[in-house]
């Protein structure tokens, strides 16, 4: 049993069991869900039907995942961006885009073969293999994106004051990841779509403000974000957490159908400044 919460330390409620074994707390003083107990790589992968991974490798993906960059752009004055990481960049496709922008962009990926294909796009001196919160960089940022990476780490605070620390003053880190102060989730309950074993923690504004005061951030805003996603795409995250929806994989076979859309998933957008 969680008895106090990872994030604030205060007492936690017991919701819903996830799956055999874990289950799914909440910290009112927090606002923050957490899975307990937190699930190993071997736990995931187990859970995890191998096909979910192929989504990965449909290189539509540079597309709209660049599309919710330039939208997040939007929000801040991009103009004063010289410098940008993206931490968990995965393939690199916000990196080449950056890149593309003439801005003095890298990337850090924890797992060396997604850092490999990354560096194949962009370049070895572009993007490093290694944990952030132990790598230790050699200069400071205008920008980071945390984009589907805060919901994976344990200690978000650890991650964020790391991340203050290389971020120069006046800059900028965008957070994208699911809010639990939606009303699907209080409706779908365990079943709720951003309930992945993966997920060790799920977030509200509350929980964004939380770690603004604790690393001395600045909360400039904390807002609901609309993803784009393609059809495939959609199709295999739905019967990741819905295995009995996989006759719908049938419909990735088809080339024609892989639209784009955009998609309320329960995700917010949230800008944190250092204004030190």
């Amino acid at each position: 049993m969680l008895k106090s919460c990872r994030i604030c330390g205060s007492n936690v409620t017991k919701l819903y069991p996830l799956k055999k074994g874990f289950e799914i707390y909440h910290c009112s003083t927090c606002n923050t869900d957490l899975t307990y107990p937190i699930p190993t790589l071997k736990d995931v992968e187990e859970a995890t039907d191998p096909s979910y991974f192929e989504a990965f490798n449909d290189p539509s993906i540079r597309n709209f995942k660049t599309e919710d960059l330039k939208k997040t752009l939007k929000k801040i004055n991009s103009k004063k961006v010289k410098t940008y990481l993206d931490v968990g960049c995965a393939k690199g496709f916000l990196v080449e885009y950056m890149l593309s922008k003439k801005i003095d962009s890298y990337g850090i990926e924890l797992f060396p073969d997604v850092a490999k294909e990354a560096q194949k796009i962009v370049g070895n001196d572009r993007i490093i293999t290694g944990d952030f919160e132990t790598y230790n960089f050699n200069k400071k940022y205008d920008l980071i994106t945390m984009f589907d990476l805060i919901e994976h780490i344990k200690d978000p605070q650890k991650t964020l004051t790391k991340a203050k620390a290389i971020l120069n003053t006046g800059g900028k880190i965008l957070i994208i990841t699911p809010n639990i102060r939606s009303w699907k989730r209080s409706l779908l309950r365990q079943n709720w779509t951003a309930y992945h074993l993966e997920h060790v923690n799920c977030f509200s504004c509350d929980s964004m403000n939380f770690f603004a005061k604790k690393t001395m951030l600045k909360l400039v805003s904390c807002e609901s974000f609309h993803k784009t996603v393609n059809f495939h795409y959609f199709i295999r995250q739905l019967t990741h957490k819905f295995s009995f929806l996989s006759v719908l994989k049938i419909f990735t076979r088809f080339k024609t159908l892989n639209f784009p859309f955009t998609i309320n998933d329960d995700s917010m957008l949230t800008i944190l400044e250092n204004v030190d």
